[in-house]
């Protein structure tokens, strides 16, 4: 049916301003809003900002749960941290950070970077006016 659209590229006033954002600054905005929110603690009088460990992004969110998550230990109330590098269908992108807390392959110090971008390309592949 007919939707509306945004556009490509911003609308600009007759003095080159800014009116209206366009679908590449929204997107460009919204990948980095999304992997750059933090989880903050304010417990006993200190603050302690939570980092990212890992991210998982996929069209398959059954694909997502199996990327990053724990398995409980048999003989105690514990759970053991999973993060799978490497299921078809999910790029997963483990930071430097994550080693501290989980035994990874592949982490890497610009890895949020590179799923900022891999969001961001993701996006702007979809094929908007034809949808």
């Amino acid at each position: 049916g007919k939707c509306l659209v945004c556009p490509e590229s911003d609308t600009l006033n007759d003095e080159g301003k800014t009116v209206a954002w366009g679908r590449k600054t929204i997107i460009e905005s919204l990948a980095k809003s999304i992997l750059n929110w933090r989880i903050t603690t304010n417990q006993s009088r200190t603050l302690e900002t939570q980092e990212t460990l890992a991210i998982a992004i996929s069209n398959n969110a059954n694909k997502i749960t199996a990327a990053i998550r724990a398995k409980l230990m048999e003989e105690e109330d514990k759970a053991k941290p999973i993060i799978e590098e490497k299921i078809d269908g999910v790029e997963t992108f483990v930071s430097l950070a994550c080693a501290g807390y989980v035994a990874t392959k592949n982490e890497e110090v610009d890895a949020l970077d590179k799923a900022e971008l891999h969001l961001i390309s993701l996006m702007m592949s979809f094929d908007y006016e034809n949808q």
